[in-house]
């Protein structure tokens, strides 16, 4: 077998194998208008195989440590968790301090709004309580630039 033929081959099996025991991927989807403008960006979070170690204590109370999420906007990293999440969700923001406020909206898939608030602090919970389970959109501004983040209620 040809040298370049093996590198390949190799090549192939280590990515493969890579992807196969990462615990989580994520990635950005676009949408696109008619007319071929991106409308809009959200990330989307694929969770493999967990190897987390549950806490120890009784049966109600185990809690399973889910990986961090994080993405960069501009100057500053965004950190979401837990996402699934059963209620509260935090966020935290390291980098750059904030100039202004910060906003964040919360819709459905369809892209209704159910909730939305301002934020001046690094770090702050938005609470999804009284959400139903099922799929959300958080998307958050900060000095002009915005993410968006695909969040899982259970």
């Amino acid at each position: 077998m040809p040298r370049k033929t093996f590198f390949t081959l190799l090549f192939t099996l280590f990515v493969s194998l890579s992807n196969l025991l990462c615990q989580s991927n994520i990635s950005d989807t676009f949408e696109y208008d008619d007319s071929g403008n991106c409308v809009l960006k959200y990330k989307t979070v694929i969770l493999g195989p967990s190897y987390a170690k549950k806490k120890q204590g009784n049966q109600n109370t185990d809690t399973i440590q889910a990986p961090l999420q994080e993405s960069l906007l501009g100057e500053r990293k965004l950190t979401i968790y837990p996402n699934p999440t059963k209620g509260v969700l935090k966020i935290e923001i390291t980098g750059k301090a904030l100039e202004n406020q910060g906003k964040y909206i919360v819709t459905d898939l369809s892209g209704k709004v159910l909730m939305s608030g301002i934020f001046e602090s690094m770090s702050f919970p938005v609470d999804m309580t009284q959400l139903p389970q099922g799929g959300y959109f958080i998307k958050l501004m900060i000095d002009n630039k915005q993410d968006i983040w695909k969040i899982i209620k259970e």
